[in-house]
């Protein structure tokens, strides 16, 4: 079984007659999709994809379905990356320090829920007290760009908070 599954290009964790190259090409697409429902972010869902690959290819045994057996490697990599989220938010709690009141957290965690492209304008111009000049400067973008950055990142933070 061993050198039927090498002879697949998979690897010891092959099923018999399928090659890894494709494999991933018919799975990756679902396999990315899926994980993106799930944890709503395609960089987070094509690493636990690539992750899944990887394991895929060093397991010891062969296996009889290998995309169901993609699948469930998927779906243990996205529990562990929500688990690993829910310990580093619980230290991002534990660092707020005697300052963080209801207020304060409620809001934190609204800013913390917005996209990074108007978490920073808004941090830069309310947090670090700079201009609009300033926060295009330090996030590259036209000055007429940043005032529409920060305008649209508080109407979702009025949204979230309300």
């Amino acid at each position: 079984m061993q050198e039927a599954a090498a002879d697949s290009g998979l690897g010891p964790g092959a099923a018999r007659g399928v090659r890894f190259e494709d494999l991933y090409r018919t799975e990756w697409p679902r396999l990315v999709r899926t994980a993106l429902i799930i944890t709503g972010s395609r960089e987070v869902a094509e690493d636990v994809v690539h992750d899944a690959f990887l394991r895929f290819a060093g397991a010891p045994q062969p296996v009889a379905s290998p995309s169901a057996y993609l699948r469930s490697i998927v779906l243990n990599l996205v529990r562990d990356q929500f688990r690993h989220a829910q310990l580093e938010a619980r230290r991002l709690d534990s660092h707020l320090g005697p300052w963080a009141d209801a207020e304060i957290d409620e809001t934190w965690w609204a800013l913390q829920s917005l996209p990074q492209r108007y978490r920073a304008p808004l941090a830069l111009r309310f947090y670090a007290d700079l201009t609009v000049d300033d926060v295009a400067a330090a996030v590259g973008c036209p000055t007429g760009t940043a005032k529409s950055l920060i305008h649209r990142g508080l109407r979702l933070l009025k949204e979230r908070l309300a």
